[in-house]
């Protein structure tokens, strides 16, 4: 980065966060008698999918939830990702067993995404911005191995190794996949087509690292590490930003990398790099929405720039609802090239390092 680009962010230079839109709440409803949970979100926060009660659901306010129902033949079903446009949605429907992944449109109803032989568990957990790009996962009684699903290929297992993976996430143009390498510890991979899994950092043998979430196509990464939340970056490594102690998990982080949910002692939470680790109910309430009656347990995902968040928690009907909650946080800088959340002269040296925006 030339000197010229310090002068793009002058409010990061000044330790002045740029703030956008009024603090909003919105939630599904109580007194429907069951539980609610969100898992995805469009780029523009306009739309999450989740379920409710047997359904999966897609729910673009003020509208009320669209219900996608289960395949045929199958108890109940969860939506788990989202295409940029809202248009279609993946996730997995329940039987006993198997339980599958599905697709689902307006157009076409619920439909099967077939796996292979002998699989007995699938779910469709991420798409591709687009929605041509599906991956998940599939199990048999004896194995189990990420795939990556298109139109003309079909289900491919991802890293035929003889370690067992888990695909979490999928980059917004459907090229890298996030998830965990089994050996003789858990490892977070990302994987792109032909290239052999790239272990992200080697987890100690008496550790468990459990990823979530990708951004800037693997430079950035969420997840879990032995009971803390963390984000970890390719420039400045594992960052813990949860509560250390007491149970935390990142669930999701925006398209910038700059803004990470999820939940910290059984409390919804939201992490910047200039403002640390807040409860969302605490910050919510501080930009003026009431929350009278209200217990947020997860912030389960973030649109593309981390204005909008998702999650459930038990509202005063004493049921468990899907919230939407639009927050004002600081925005991304333009010469902030190794995501630290401002800009400096370390920004400088990191410039030559490559990243693809895409997820």
């Amino acid at each position: 980065m030339s000197l010229r680009h310090l002068a793009l962010c002058p409010a990061a230079l000044l330790a002045t966060p740029c703030l956008a839109q009024t603090a909003t709440f919105a939630h599904t409803g109580g007194g429907l008698g069951f539980g609610s949970q969100a898992f995805g979100m469009t780029p523009d926060g306009q739309c999450v999918v989740g379920y409710l009660g047997a359904s999966a659901f897609r729910w673009c306010p003020p509208a009320q939830p669209t219900l996608i129902p289960p395949l045929p033949g199958d108890s109940f079903a969860y939506g788990l990702a989202i295409s940029a446009d809202g248009n279609t949605v993946v996730g997995v429907s329940y039987g006993s067993p198997p339980s599958r992944s599905f697709v689902w449109t307006a157009a076409t109803g619920t439909r099967e995404l077939v796996a292979p032989d002998g699989v007995t568990y699938s779910e469709a957990v991420g798409i591709s911005a687009d929605g041509s790009v599906i991956v998940g996962n599939n199990r048999t009684p004896t194995a189990r191995s990420g795939y990556r699903w298109t139109q003309a290929t079909g289900m491919l297992q991802t890293w035929p190794t003889l370690f067992a993976t888990t695909v979490v996430d999928v980059s917004a143009d459907g090229s890298t996949l996030l998830g965990t390498r089994s050996d003789a510890r858990f490892s977070p991979v990302v994987w792109t087509a032909p290239d052999a899994p790239q272990v992200l950092w080697p987890t100690p043998t008496n550790q468990e690292a459990v990823p979530t979430a990708l951004a800037q196509n693997g430079a950035v990464v969420v997840g879990g590490l032995d009971g803390l939340a963390f984000r970890w970056t390719r420039f400045n490594g594992t960052q813990v930003v949860g509560t250390p102690g007491i149970g935390a998990l990142a669930m999701d982080v925006s398209r910038d990398g700059l803004v990470a949910v999820g939940e910290n002692g059984l409390r919804a939470m939201v992490w910047t790099p200039s403002q640390g680790m807040r409860f969302m109910d605490e910050a919510l309430t501080q930009q003026g929405v009431n929350l009278t009656g209200w217990t947020l347990r997860e912030a389960r995902t973030t649109n593309a720039d981390g204005t909008v968040i998702a999650g459930y928690g038990r509202g005063p009907a004493g049921y468990d609802e899907v919230w939407i909650a639009r927050l004002t946080v600081p925005v991304a800088c333009a010469g902030d090239f190794n995501l630290s959340g401002g800009v400096s002269v370390q920004d400088i040296f990191d410039e030559g390092v490559p990243l693809v925006v895409g997820s």
